[in-house]
């Protein structure tokens, strides 16, 4: 409790007489401030302005005479200053008292108020008055909306004014556009019965726009024969080199009013880039406060999510807006505030846009291509099959292509795409599909890393000098680590007792990595936690880049997980990336660039300049993040383990994709493959970095819920790097478009499992 001296009591018993005689000062002798709120008109006014700051309508309403709540009721009175609080974008108010003049019942205050206003900045209002009545023993405020701004009729309106200013376009690293404001869409509409094939109709669309074809075929069943329908959006140029296909399977013309230009912002490939890009759509109602406080509309086009939202500032500039009053005829009765406004400023991404799209229509593609056999949609987990797939410059960090399926088409937030009749059936479908297609799955998408993460291990044990790199280790299809490390889990099996192989023999360190030979990371992740400690394999994983969460804040991430076992069997479940160990697309992108380069662990990049040719701001320098501490044999044993990956004719787990294809690549592959355990179905990856002499670009695919690495997803990454050199693209396996064939081989000979259609890729 603050004590109040006797000069100050005597002044404040004066200052109260003298509030409704004449001015006084705002501070008390010996420099004490004090706030007069006593039944005076001036305490009446602090209340009420002070309710105004305060956002307590309620409050503020209590102090009005009765006369006016006659004239405006509360629910009129509350909806005048929240349209105030919301065309201002009101922060703060600040008021100054001035001069009460007394007359009887009745009182008048002068007093200046500044509004601190998030869109205009300071609205300042000086030499203001407002009015009192007494009512009783009360000092009441004999309010009008004039108590709001000098001029503000009850009649009249108070608008915000905004000069529309174009938004900026997004492109890629050549300058070739990712989005474009005011570009064009091909909106298509089907019919089934002007169709020639129904089914080869379900597939040619689902491929140009890169939906799956479940979904596809989900909007032909929920539509007769004769019904004319929806399908969704492509670019002018994929119109153009498929109208034949068009018309002829689909029965679709722009004769028969089956295809539409629409103008909007368009995004390059529809979905093909959109969880890179982002998207725009009007402000959400669940965070529109946010929005509001940063001074937009509630009907404005924001970035939502990706580049659009990191960058709404840039991209969208700051429009100039008016805040005025305006009378029912249209006349300005005043101009309360101003912003002067800033251009949009567009912005460039390392993004490769031909690799992207490629990359986009690989994934798509492989999903339809492979629909009744590993993509058969009925043979997932509840949660959904998808894949998240990246190339990132193993010298810089630049991301040149990031893809995650199902993706889903950026044109349904488009709240003036009057095309999409069904647009809030299609967006409640988009949100609430099992298979979480607004998800980023490079970023945000942490699961099991499964062999890939024996690079990792590799590292470590040679690194901590518990195996020289030409020593000898004999891989069995058992291992047993019970009695000399205490392994309780044992015995362990290797995947090639599974897949019905033979044994892989004696082996050294780099081609342990090469098999992936599960006995020599059982005995090893024993043997870190044994002999060095429990933490050695997660610091090493650490150093590489992998757990937690990496420095790309344009994008959600959750974070992955490398933690300390408490126990030798949770070291070795580990150390084949098992247990409790999760990494995402992303950072195993930047591990595998850390060993590409020579140890240099960049920080991934996407944007790379923001601005034009004449005013631009570059920001896309490389930035190192840390570097790998290992020994110069050590990262050479794991990158011939991984180059052998490819090329190794007998023990290469992904030679079916590469040299041994049938369509052996130009360029040479250094690689991983990757099974992990994840319910009934497992997570297939292949990790890769090109060329192997000279390495520039690590290309990292991962699909949820699938079949062995080597079967999906190195056969995608085969592909995605196919695009990064200009080279042709390697067809899908022949075996993915026949019927499914469960996963586990035939455990009898060698040649059994080689002609099984479940191990065509080699198995891992």
């Amino acid at each position: 409790m603050r004590r109040i001296g006797y000069s100050t009591l005597v002044w404040l018993v004066a200052a109260m007489w003298l509030t409704g005689c004449g001015a006084i000062q705002a501070t008390a002798p010996g420099g004490t401030n004090i706030s007069i709120t006593g039944n005076t008109p001036k305490g009446v006014a602090e209340r009420f302005l002070t309710g105004w700051g305060a956002g307590d309508v309620q409050a503020m309403y209590a102090l009005v005479s009765a006369r006016s709540r006659e004239i405006y009721p509360l629910e009129m009175f509350q909806g005048f200053y929240e349209d105030v609080g919301e065309k201002v974008s009101l922060d703060e108010v600040t008021f100054t008292l001035n001069e009460v003049t007394m007359q009887g019942a009745s009182a008048a205050l002068t007093y200046d108020v500044t509004l601190i206003s998030n869109r205009f900045g300071e609205i300042t209002n000086e030499g203001r008055m407002m009015r009192f009545v007494r009512e009783g023993d009360q000092w009441r405020v004999a309010w009008s909306t004039m108590d709001i701004f000098e001029g503000y009729t009850a009649d009249a309106t108070l608008e915000v004014s905004t000069e529309p200013q174009a938004r900026a376009n997004i492109y890629d690293r050549q300058g070739y556009p990712l989005v474009i404001e005011n570009g064009e869409m091909i909106v298509l509409f089907a019919r089934q019965s002007a169709m020639s094939d129904v089914a080869e109709c379900e597939r040619l669309l689902a491929d140009l726009t890169l939906l799956p074809l479940q979904e596809m075929r989900r909007r032909f069943a929920a539509n007769d024969r004769e019904t004319r329908f929806y399908v969704g959006e492509i670019d002018p140029s994929v119109e153009q080199q498929y109208a034949g296909q068009l018309r002829n399977l689909c029965g679709m013309t722009r004769d028969n009013a089956d295809i539409y230009t629409r103008e909007g912002r368009q995004y390059m490939g529809q979905g093909g880039a959109v969880h890179a890009t982002g998207y725009v759509g009007q402000v959400p109602a669940e965070n529109s406060e946010t929005w509001l406080n940063r001074g937009y509309d509630l009907t404005d086009i924001v970035g939502l999510t990706g580049i659009e939202n990191a960058y709404q500032n840039q991209l969208a500039g700051q429009a100039e807006r008016v805040l005025r009053i305006v009378e029912p005829g249209g006349t300005v009765l005043a101009e309360l505030g101003r912003t002067t406004g800033t251009p949009p400023r567009p912005v460039y991404l390392s993004i490769d846009r031909e690799m992207q799209m490629e990359a986009a229509r690989t994934v798509a593609g492989a999903y339809n291509y492979a629909y009744n056999n590993w993509a058969m949609p009925d043979i997932v987990e509840p949660m959904g099959a998808g894949t998240g797939a990246m190339a990132i410059d193993v010298n810089t960090g630049a991301i040149l292509a990031m893809v995650s399926y199902p993706t889903f088409q950026p044109g349904l937030f488009d709240p003036t795409n009057t095309f999409a009749t069904n647009r809030g059936a299609l967006l409640d479908g988009v949100v609430s599909d099992a298979r979480r297609p607004m998800m980023n799955r490079v970023t945000a998408d942490p699961v099991a890393p499964g062999s890939v993460f024996k690079i990792v291990t590799t590292a470590a044990a040679v690194n901590e000098g518990l195996v020289r790199p030409e020593e000898s280790f004999y891989c069995g299809l058992t291992w047993d680590g019970s009695e000399q490390y205490g392994d309780t889990s044992s015995p362990r099996a290797d995947w090639r007792l599974s897949d019905g192989l033979e044994p892989t023999g004696n082996i050294v360190p780099s081609q342990a990595l090469t098999s992936s030979c599960d006995p020599f990371f059982y005995e090893f992740g024993a043997r870190l936690f044994r002999e060095q400690s429990p933490n050695t394999l997660a610091r090493y994983a650490n150093m590489m880049g992998l757990g937690g969460i990496t420095n790309l804040n344009v994008y959600t991430q959750n974070a992955s997980s490398i933690p300390v076992p408490p126990t030798v069997d949770d070291a070795i479940n580990n150390a084949i990336g098992q247990g409790e160990t999760t990494t995402t697309v992303l950072q195993t992108a930047v591990m595998v660039a850390a060993v590409a380069n020579g140890g240099t662990v960049y920080e991934p990049q996407i944007v790379k300049q923001i601005g034009d040719d004449e005013n631009y701001e570059n920001v896309g320098q490389p930035q190192v993040a840390g570097n790998l501490d290992l020994s110069a044999e050590a990262l050479a044993v794991v990158r011939q383990g991984m180059c052998d990956v490819t090329t190794d004719m007998e023990i290469g787990t992904a030679r079916y994709v590469f040299v041994d294809s049938g369509y052996p690549p130009a360029y040479t592959v250094c690689g991983k493959t990757g099974t992990a355990e994840a319910g009934t179905y497992p997570h297939a990856w292949f990790v890769a970095y090109a060329p192997a002499e000279n390495p520039e670009v690590a290309v990292v695919v991962m699909s949820e819920h699938s079949r062995e690495g080597s079967e999906v997803a190195a056969p995608m990454a085969r592909r995605i790097l196919d695009a990064y050199f200009r080279q042709p693209v390697m067809p899908f396996p022949e075996w993915w478009e026949e019927d499914y064939v469960p996963l586990v081989a035939p455990s009898s000979a060698l040649e059994s499992a080689q002609a099984s259609q479940s191990t065509a890729a080699g198995g891992e």
